[in-house]
């Protein structure tokens, strides 16, 4: 008896510790935030940019780099890394020409026997039909002349067959209806079509109708605010914490340049914190570097959502809706 109780505690202590394992796991990954990073330039128009997601102190990580040459990407997962994507950008040169002006000796001599084989291939064709004519020509007099003698042996047989199909023909135009005239299969369509409209706008104002219903319930109409206020929540959670921004612009043009930095002083006062803007007259140059960083924390995320499914609203919703959909369906 001692023993099966000693197996049953060594048994319950695991389990409690797998458990307590998983919950903490879960925990972890709950609490600790997924941050994000994006990073971009734009230099003597050459464009970097650049995309870090990473979680749990770097142990899961993503990144992505995008610039003229290529793009890359790759994912580590504790000390496991696999390359998702790498390609390099290759673009034909314009002055090399001469794999198209040039072939191999071997096509050239190639493509001279196929042409020969072509011209003797339409020779024999030529000659065959000729010879298929001169045989069907010949079958043709042949013909003729059986279908002389066959008709002067027996000259009444079609004058006495055109008066039996007669009758035949009186009795199929007495069947035939008088044809429709291009107004009336117009009006039949658009009969048509008009039936087909007030059928589907009877079935959308009866749908309409009773959404309407729907969202003029109480509890509909509670549940929508306590969405938007939870819904604003998050995006404020999403949002990037820290935003960098310079622009260096210039033109030739020193009057275009004056009338731009006049236009960039009327919103400068209002721009976020590290952001600059520098001009510079009398050169031509465009240069840009931008960076974002933010979190997201998943526990916040489930919480908002928990906020919204576990109020009493949102069941009296579900009711209202089951009943809405067996009501009008």
């Amino acid at each position: 008896m001692g023993i099966l109780l000693l197996i049953l505690k060594i048994i319950g202590i695991i389990l409690l510790s797998i458990i307590g394992l998983i919950l903490f796991i879960l925990l972890v990954v709950l609490i600790t935030p997924v941050r994000y990073k994006i990073s971009g330039s734009y230099k003597q128009s050459r464009p970097d940019i650049s995309l870090c997601v990473h979680f749990w102190f770097h142990l899961v990580s993503f990144k992505a780099v995008y610039t003229k040459e290529g793009q890359s990407a790759g994912l580590r997962i504790f000390f496991i890394r696999k390359k998702m994507m790498s390609g390099h950008s290759s673009t034909p040169e314009a002055g090399d020409e001469s794999s198209f002006d040039k072939l191999p000796e071997d096509e050239e001599s190639k493509a001279d026997d196929g042409g020969e084989n072509a011209v003797q291939d339409t020779d024999d064709a030529n000659v065959t039909e000729a010879s298929a004519d001169e045989t069907a020509g010949e079958e043709s007099v042949k013909d003729t002349e059986k279908d002389e003698v066959y008709g002067a042996e027996d000259p009444g047989k079609n004058e006495t067959a055109e008066p039996e199909n007669e009758p035949d023909k009186e009795v199929e135009g007495e069947k035939k209806e008088e044809p429709q005239t291009p107004i009336d299969k117009i009006a039949g369509k658009v009969s048509k079509i008009i039936e087909k409209i007030s059928r589907l706008y009877a079935k959308v104002k009866k749908k309409a109708d009773a959404i309407r219903w729907l969202l003029e319930q109480p509890p509909t109409k509670r549940l929508i605010k306590r969405s938007i206020k939870q819904l604003k929540k998050t995006v404020r959670s999403i949002l990037p914490r820290k935003l960098k921004g310079v622009v260096t612009l210039g033109l030739e043009d020193p009057q275009m340049m004056g009338r731009i930095c006049n236009y960039a002083g009327i919103f400068y006062p209002s721009m976020p914190k590290g952001f600059g803007f520098y001009p510079v007259f009398g050169e031509k140059i465009i240069d840009a570097e931008g960076l974002i960083k933010g979190r997201i924390i998943l526990g916040a995320l489930l919480g908002h959502l928990l906020k919204i499914v576990l109020c009493r609203d949102f069941f009296r919703t579900l009711k209202n809706y089951k009943r809405f959909k067996r009501q009008w369906r």
